[in-house]
Protein backbone atom coordinates (compact mmCIF):
# COMPACT_ATOMS: atom_id res chain seq x y z
CA UNK A 1 0.00 0.00 0.00
CA UNK A 2 2.80 2.37 0.85
CA UNK A 3 4.50 1.56 -2.49
CA UNK A 4 1.25 2.33 -4.36
CA UNK A 5 0.93 5.66 -2.54
CA UNK A 6 4.56 6.46 -3.26
CA UNK A 7 4.08 5.78 -6.95
CA UNK A 8 0.92 7.88 -6.95
CA UNK A 9 2.79 10.70 -5.23
CA UNK A 10 5.61 10.57 -7.76
CA UNK A 11 3.07 10.57 -10.59
CA UNK A 12 1.30 13.60 -9.15
CA UNK A 13 4.61 15.41 -8.66
CA UNK A 14 5.65 14.65 -12.23
CA UNK A 15 2.27 15.85 -13.53
CA UNK A 16 2.53 19.09 -11.53
CA UNK A 17 6.09 19.63 -12.76
CA UNK A 18 4.95 19.13 -16.35
CA UNK A 19 2.21 21.75 -15.92
CA UNK A 20 4.65 24.22 -14.39
CA UNK A 21 7.20 23.59 -17.12
CA UNK A 22 4.57 24.08 -19.80
CA UNK A 23 3.39 27.30 -18.22
CA UNK A 24 6.97 28.57 -17.95
CA UNK A 25 7.70 27.68 -21.57
CA UNK A 26 4.55 29.43 -22.68
CA UNK A 27 5.40 32.58 -20.75
CA UNK A 28 8.93 32.58 -22.12
CA UNK A 29 7.61 32.16 -25.65
CA UNK A 30 5.36 35.18 -25.15
CA UNK A 31 8.19 37.19 -23.65
CA UNK A 32 10.51 36.41 -26.56
CA UNK A 33 7.94 37.16 -29.30
CA UNK A 34 9.17 40.00 -31.50
CA UNK A 35 6.53 42.72 -32.00
CA UNK A 36 5.29 43.25 -35.56
CA UNK A 37 4.18 46.52 -37.14
CA UNK A 38 1.01 44.74 -38.30
CA UNK A 39 0.05 44.41 -34.61
CA UNK A 40 -0.69 48.14 -34.78
CA UNK A 41 -2.57 48.16 -38.09
CA UNK A 42 -5.72 50.25 -38.34
CA UNK A 43 -8.66 47.86 -37.68
CA UNK A 44 -10.05 46.33 -40.87
CA UNK A 45 -13.50 47.02 -39.43
CA UNK A 46 -12.89 50.74 -40.16
CA UNK A 47 -14.00 51.15 -43.78
CA UNK A 48 -14.43 54.93 -43.87
CA UNK A 49 -12.73 57.84 -42.13
CA UNK A 50 -13.16 61.58 -42.55
CA UNK A 51 -11.36 64.46 -40.86
CA UNK A 52 -10.60 68.15 -41.32
CA UNK A 53 -7.02 69.31 -40.91
CA UNK A 54 -6.39 72.91 -39.87
CA UNK A 55 -3.04 74.65 -39.83
CA UNK A 56 -3.00 76.51 -36.53
CA UNK A 57 0.60 77.69 -36.62
CA UNK A 58 3.45 77.77 -39.14
CA UNK A 59 6.91 79.33 -39.25
CA UNK A 60 7.98 79.31 -42.88
CA UNK A 61 11.62 80.11 -42.02
CA UNK A 62 11.84 77.06 -39.76
CA UNK A 63 9.93 74.84 -42.23
CA UNK A 64 12.39 75.80 -44.99
CA UNK A 65 15.17 74.17 -42.96
CA UNK A 66 13.49 70.80 -43.66
CA UNK A 67 13.47 71.50 -47.40
CA UNK A 68 12.59 74.39 -49.69
CA UNK A 69 9.06 73.18 -50.53
CA UNK A 70 8.10 71.72 -47.14
CA UNK A 71 6.28 74.83 -46.00
CA UNK A 72 3.85 74.83 -48.95
CA UNK A 73 1.49 72.37 -47.26
CA UNK A 74 1.31 74.66 -44.22
CA UNK A 75 0.12 77.57 -46.39
CA UNK A 76 -3.17 75.70 -46.74
CA UNK A 77 -5.34 76.82 -43.86
CA UNK A 78 -7.84 73.96 -43.99
CA UNK A 79 -8.24 70.67 -45.87
CA UNK A 80 -10.61 67.74 -45.62
CA UNK A 81 -9.53 64.10 -45.72
CA UNK A 82 -11.79 61.25 -46.75
CA UNK A 83 -10.56 57.65 -46.67
CA UNK A 84 -12.37 54.52 -47.80
CA UNK A 85 -11.07 50.98 -47.94
CA UNK A 86 -9.09 49.42 -49.36
CA UNK A 87 -6.90 52.30 -50.55
CA UNK A 88 -8.75 55.47 -51.60
CA UNK A 89 -7.68 58.73 -49.92
CA UNK A 90 -9.14 62.07 -50.97
CA UNK A 91 -7.67 65.41 -49.93
CA UNK A 92 -9.64 68.57 -50.75
CA UNK A 93 -8.88 72.23 -50.11
CA UNK A 94 -10.17 75.62 -51.18
CA UNK A 95 -7.79 78.40 -52.26
CA UNK A 96 -9.84 81.50 -52.98
CA UNK A 97 -12.27 80.58 -55.77
CA UNK A 98 -10.28 77.47 -56.65
CA UNK A 99 -10.98 73.99 -55.33
CA UNK A 100 -8.15 71.47 -55.49
CA UNK A 101 -8.85 67.77 -54.93
CA UNK A 102 -6.16 65.11 -54.72
CA UNK A 103 -7.32 61.50 -54.99
CA UNK A 104 -4.81 58.71 -54.46
CA UNK A 105 -5.04 54.93 -54.48
CA UNK A 106 -2.40 52.20 -54.64
CA UNK A 107 -2.30 52.54 -58.44
CA UNK A 108 -2.96 56.14 -59.43
CA UNK A 109 -2.88 59.77 -58.32
CA UNK A 110 -5.51 62.20 -59.63
CA UNK A 111 -5.41 65.98 -59.20
CA UNK A 112 -8.58 67.91 -60.00
CA UNK A 113 -8.65 71.70 -60.24
CA UNK A 114 -11.97 73.54 -60.38
CA UNK A 115 -12.27 77.34 -60.62
CA UNK A 116 -15.25 78.94 -62.33
CA UNK A 117 -15.32 77.48 -65.84
CA UNK A 118 -11.87 75.95 -65.41
CA UNK A 119 -11.83 72.15 -65.26
CA UNK A 120 -8.45 70.46 -65.18
CA UNK A 121 -7.61 66.84 -64.36
CA UNK A 122 -4.10 65.40 -64.04
CA UNK A 123 -3.75 61.66 -63.62
CA UNK A 124 -0.54 59.77 -62.88
CA UNK A 125 0.04 56.02 -62.83
CA UNK A 126 1.92 55.17 -59.62
CA UNK A 127 1.33 51.41 -59.64
CA UNK A 128 5.04 50.71 -60.08
CA UNK A 129 6.30 52.98 -57.30
CA UNK A 130 5.13 52.41 -53.72
CA UNK A 131 7.02 55.52 -52.55
CA UNK A 132 4.39 57.68 -54.26
CA UNK A 133 1.49 56.31 -52.24
CA UNK A 134 -0.15 58.82 -49.95
CA UNK A 135 -1.90 57.22 -46.99
CA UNK A 136 -3.30 57.90 -43.53
CA UNK A 137 0.23 57.40 -42.18
CA UNK A 138 0.46 61.19 -42.60
CA UNK A 139 -2.24 61.53 -39.93
CA UNK A 140 -0.50 59.25 -37.45
CA UNK A 141 -2.25 55.93 -38.04
CA UNK A 142 -1.15 52.75 -39.83
CA UNK A 143 -3.51 51.54 -42.58
CA UNK A 144 -2.81 48.24 -44.33
CA UNK A 145 -1.96 49.90 -47.65
CA UNK A 146 0.91 51.72 -45.91
CA UNK A 147 2.20 48.74 -43.94
CA UNK A 148 2.34 46.77 -47.21
CA UNK A 149 4.86 49.27 -48.62
CA UNK A 150 7.51 49.01 -45.91
CA UNK A 151 9.91 46.61 -44.30
CA UNK A 152 9.67 47.19 -40.55
CA UNK A 153 12.49 46.31 -38.17
CA UNK A 154 11.66 46.23 -34.46
CA UNK A 155 14.20 48.37 -32.57
CA UNK A 156 12.99 48.13 -28.99
CA UNK A 157 10.65 49.63 -26.43
CA UNK A 158 10.78 53.17 -25.08
CA UNK A 159 8.57 55.49 -23.08
CA UNK A 160 8.19 58.99 -24.53
CA UNK A 161 5.95 61.73 -23.15
CA UNK A 162 4.67 59.19 -20.65
CA UNK A 163 3.50 56.78 -23.37
CA UNK A 164 4.87 53.23 -23.58
CA UNK A 165 5.91 52.66 -27.19
CA UNK A 166 7.28 50.03 -29.52
CA UNK A 167 9.92 51.47 -31.84
CA UNK A 168 10.33 50.44 -35.48
CA UNK A 169 12.64 51.43 -38.31
CA UNK A 170 10.90 51.57 -41.69
CA UNK A 171 12.32 51.28 -45.19
CA UNK A 172 10.39 50.86 -48.43
CA UNK A 173 10.15 47.27 -49.61
CA UNK A 174 11.69 48.12 -53.00
CA UNK A 175 14.35 50.48 -51.62
CA UNK A 176 17.90 49.94 -52.81
CA UNK A 177 20.24 48.60 -50.10
CA UNK A 178 22.62 51.54 -50.43
CA UNK A 179 19.84 54.11 -49.91
CA UNK A 180 19.92 55.13 -46.20
CA UNK A 181 16.53 56.89 -46.23
CA UNK A 182 14.26 55.63 -43.44
CA UNK A 183 11.62 56.50 -40.89
CA UNK A 184 11.90 55.68 -37.22
CA UNK A 185 8.50 55.56 -35.52
CA UNK A 186 7.27 55.22 -31.96
CA UNK A 187 3.87 53.48 -31.72
CA UNK A 188 1.66 53.45 -28.62
CA UNK A 189 1.81 49.85 -27.40
CA UNK A 190 -1.84 49.81 -26.35
CA UNK A 191 -3.66 52.39 -28.47
CA UNK A 192 -1.70 51.64 -31.67
CA UNK A 193 -1.34 55.18 -33.04
CA UNK A 194 1.98 56.78 -34.04
CA UNK A 195 3.27 58.91 -31.17
CA UNK A 196 6.37 60.21 -32.96
CA UNK A 197 8.14 59.71 -36.26
CA UNK A 198 11.51 60.91 -37.52
CA UNK A 199 12.76 60.92 -41.10
CA UNK A 200 16.32 60.48 -42.36
CA UNK A 201 16.84 61.50 -46.00
CA UNK A 202 18.52 59.57 -48.83
CA UNK A 203 21.73 61.38 -47.82
CA UNK A 204 21.24 60.08 -44.24
CA UNK A 205 20.50 63.57 -42.88
CA UNK A 206 17.86 64.13 -40.21
CA UNK A 207 14.81 65.84 -41.65
CA UNK A 208 11.50 66.39 -39.90
CA UNK A 209 10.21 65.03 -36.63
CA UNK A 210 6.43 64.78 -36.24
CA UNK A 211 4.95 64.44 -32.77
CA UNK A 212 1.34 63.30 -32.55
CA UNK A 213 -0.72 64.36 -29.55
CA UNK A 214 -4.23 64.35 -28.06
CA UNK A 215 -5.38 60.92 -29.25
CA UNK A 216 -9.13 60.43 -29.62
CA UNK A 217 -10.97 57.11 -29.38
CA UNK A 218 -13.23 56.60 -32.40
CA UNK A 219 -14.67 53.16 -31.68
CA UNK A 220 -13.69 49.57 -32.48
CA UNK A 221 -10.61 50.13 -30.32
CA UNK A 222 -9.30 52.66 -32.87
CA UNK A 223 -7.41 55.74 -31.68
CA UNK A 224 -6.30 58.67 -33.82
CA UNK A 225 -4.20 61.68 -32.76
CA UNK A 226 -5.81 65.09 -33.19
CA UNK A 227 -2.70 67.30 -33.14
CA UNK A 228 0.54 67.01 -35.15
CA UNK A 229 3.58 69.14 -34.30
CA UNK A 230 6.38 69.36 -36.86
CA UNK A 231 9.97 70.01 -35.76
CA UNK A 232 12.85 70.78 -38.11
CA UNK A 233 16.35 69.20 -37.96
CA UNK A 234 17.39 71.76 -35.35
CA UNK A 235 14.56 70.65 -33.07
CA UNK A 236 12.65 73.92 -33.57
CA UNK A 237 8.86 73.81 -33.74
CA UNK A 238 7.99 74.68 -37.34
CA UNK A 239 4.29 73.93 -37.82
CA UNK A 240 1.18 72.65 -36.07
CA UNK A 241 -1.89 70.98 -37.57
CA UNK A 242 -5.00 69.99 -35.64
CA UNK A 243 -7.63 67.51 -36.81
CA UNK A 244 -11.30 68.11 -36.08
CA UNK A 245 -14.68 66.71 -37.12
CA UNK A 246 -13.22 63.21 -37.15
CA UNK A 247 -15.58 60.36 -37.99
CA UNK A 248 -14.82 56.66 -38.46
CA UNK A 249 -17.16 53.81 -39.32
Amino acid sequence: MQMIMSRAGRAQSAFAAAILLGAFAGSMKGAMAIPSLSDHMMPVSIVKLTATGRTVWADQAQLAKINAEYGDAYRVHEATYSYSTPDRLEYKTQVGPTTVTLVTTNTYRLIQVRSGLLRKDYKLDISGDVTKRQTLFALGVLPKNYIDTVHAEFIGRESIMGVNCEVFQLRFVDQKPDNPQHWRIWVDSERHYVVQKKLWSDTNERRETIVYLKPQRLGNGFWMPTRAECYNPEGKLAGVVEYVDISAS
